[in-house]
């Protein structure tokens, strides 16, 4: 008999239990592996990770940033009580924006061992209820970006992911009220008057070497300091977060607009400079 769960094909068979487990392993290891990346929507650290039927983690763990929550599967186990899935944590990359707006490319690149060693995800069963299992699952992962992950991560990334999810979505808009620099309507530009420089650079990016420009959005509010940010061309493996604890440590003298100090957008540039 077939049965039809999500996106899955199950072959139920009254006997030959090894036969089912390995058909079940495989179409999970498949449905795992069809988006472009996997991704854990907790954005969870740590070697060893534990989840209940419903999808729900065990015990308290660590939060990565976003561009760290990668997983790359290398084995997948089904017991009667349980899935276990082998891997290791992997980081995404973003590709240099094409200048026109349109999403940039996103690829998975792999940690050493010294940094992540190998992940270890078990996930409780009920057998009875193999249908649960694929709610656990999408609980637990998202294959690529979808809505659901947007409402996960922290609200700076919101922007840019709605953007890729909808190339007509403004990844760079002005909260309501707030006036985008503009000379033009007469809007003086904001000074900048201190920054810490350089940007911390996350482990994984100095491991790997790896520097480049994150643009952060940033609303500077008439006092000269920042009020929102968002990221707006982003650059993976964990720098985006720090661009965002930087530019929120900048002090401007402020826009000026008729002789009074006024709230504005502006995009900045934040470097990151391997030494």
């Amino acid at each position: 008999m077939v049965r039809w769960i999500g996106r899955w094909v199950l072959l139920v068979v009254v006997s030959g239990s090894v036969a089912f487990g390995q058909t079940v392993e495989q179409n999970i290891a498949a449905r795992l592996q069809h988006g472009p990346f996997l991704l854990l929507r907790g954005m969870y650290a740590g070697d060893k990770l534990s989840f209940d039927a419903q999808g729900n983690l065990i015990g308290p763990a660590n939060r990565l940033p976003f561009s760290l929550s990668a997983v790359v599967i290398d084995k997948i186990e089904l017991s009667e009580s349980e899935l276990t899935i082998q891997g290791k944590h992997a980081m995404l990359e973003f590709e240099p924006t094409d200048g026109v707006g349109q999403p940039r490319k996103t690829r998975v690149v792999g940690f050493s061992k010294k940094l992540h060693p190998d992940l270890t995800i078990t996930i409780a069963r009920n057998p009875a209820h193999p249908e649960a299992l694929d709610s656990a699952l999408q609980q637990i992962f998202s294959e690529g970006f979808d809505d659901a992950l947007v409402n996960a991560v922290p609200e700076f990334w919101r922007p840019w992911l709605r953007h890729q999810l909808d190339p007509g979505a403004a990844v760079d808009a002005a909260p309501s009220g707030v006036a985008k620099f503009d000379r033009k309507a007469g809007i003086s530009a904001p000074v900048l008057r201190y920054a810490p420089d350089p940007p911390r650079f996350s482990e994984a990016a100095k491991e790997a070497h790896v520097g480049g420009v994150c643009v952060v959005g940033l609303v500077i509010n008439a006092q000269g300091r920042p009020q929102e940010s968002w990221i707006v061309q982003p650059m993976g493996e964990g720098l985006d977060e720090q661009a965002i604890v930087a530019v929120n440590q900048y002090r401007f003298k402020p826009a000026m607009q008729h002789g009074q100090p006024v709230p504005v957008k502006v995009n900045i540039e934040v470097h990151f400079r391997i030494r």
